[in-house]
């Protein structure tokens, strides 16, 4: 599966798309670990962004986003400023 996702990837780049990836789950406190890897395998073969829903991971060693600026959710709901930091 990774390496048809890596294939993919490269072929939307050809054509100047970017490729985000979702992990739109929460997730249990033991597949945290495996998302994170997950996320690494995605920046290794190209991906330019992972959109993520369990805030949990941001706690994580997780790869940087290619894309500037970094995307950003629309349905993101916040109630006090203070929990509205986002990781660029």
């Amino acid at each position: 599966m990774i390496r048809d996702l890596e294939r993919l990837i490269q072929h939307a780049h050809r054509f100047g798309s970017r490729i985000f990836i979702t992990l739109n789950t929460i997730l249990r406190d033991d597949e945290l670990e495996g998302a994170r890897k997950m996320a690494w395998d995605m920046y290794h073969i190209g991906a330019d962004a992972l959109i993520i829903q369990d805030m949990g991971l941001l706690e994580l060693d997780l790869p940087p986003s290619s894309c500037t600026p970094p995307p950003r959710m629309t349905f993101a709901h916040q109630r006090r400023p203070s929990s509205c930091k986002t990781r660029a």
